[in-house]
């Protein structure tokens, strides 16, 4: 009787080891994975802010984008092949027709500029909507910039774009994100996640 009681314990121990494995690991893995998105969003956006910034060097250091080109086509019509071997992407980036973005924002008043009003470029925006944990990727994002780095929650019904709260004189690292929950962080539910790079 007393082996028979060891055994049920000894297999609810393997059990409940097995179940807590699982469910640790499980945790590292995806805290692994959004960790190399992130780094592998930076390294994108860093290696495209160069290419601007070389493109700029040979226009007049102006970053404004020659006409007839959107805030997508300039990556692939403008900087490669003089600038950029190929546009870098990722499997995990939202469609190819998104990303990446030359972006205008605003400094002064918070707002984004649209592909047919931009003046003078000043950020790289990459762009995860449907990526079921970009909420994690945006907390590893900040955390690789540190205090460079600010959370810029829309929030509903209308989820207006502003950039008003950014103290732009710290802050490099931005991501933007759909506040569906309205708690202030990125968090599960939470969609639309924007990544922006400011170039100085």
């Amino acid at each position: 009787m007393a082996n028979l009681i060891i055994t049920i314990i000894s297999v609810a121990l393997v059990a409940v080891a097995a179940i807590m494995g699982s469910w640790y690991g499980g945790q590292a893995f995806q805290s692994g994975q959004a960790k190399a998105r992130a780094t592998k969003i930076v390294s994108d956006q860093n290696q495209l802010a160069a290419a601007w910034h070389l493109y700029a060097l040979n226009n007049g250091m102006s970053y404004r984008m020659p006409s007839g080109y959107t805030h997508i086509t300039f990556w692939s019509d403008v900087m490669v092949p003089q600038y950029l071997n190929s546009v870098p992407r990722a499997s995990f980036y939202q469609a190819e027709a998104f990303n990446p973005q030359a972006s205008y924002i605003n400094k002064s008043t918070g707002t984004l500029h649209s592909a047919t009003t931009i003046i003078e470029g000043n950020a790289v925006n990459i762009y995860l909507l449907t990526e079921s944990h970009s909420w994690t990727v945006c907390h590893e994002y900040i955390a690789l910039a540190g205090e460079a780095g600010a959370y810029v929650p829309r929030s509903p019904p209308g989820y207006a774009i502003s950039f008003s709260s950014v103290d732009f004189d710290k802050v490099q690292w931005i991501c933007m994100f759909n506040d569906v929950d309205t708690s202030g962080d990125p968090s599960p539910g939470d969609v639309g996640f924007y990544f922006y790079y400011i170039i100085r």
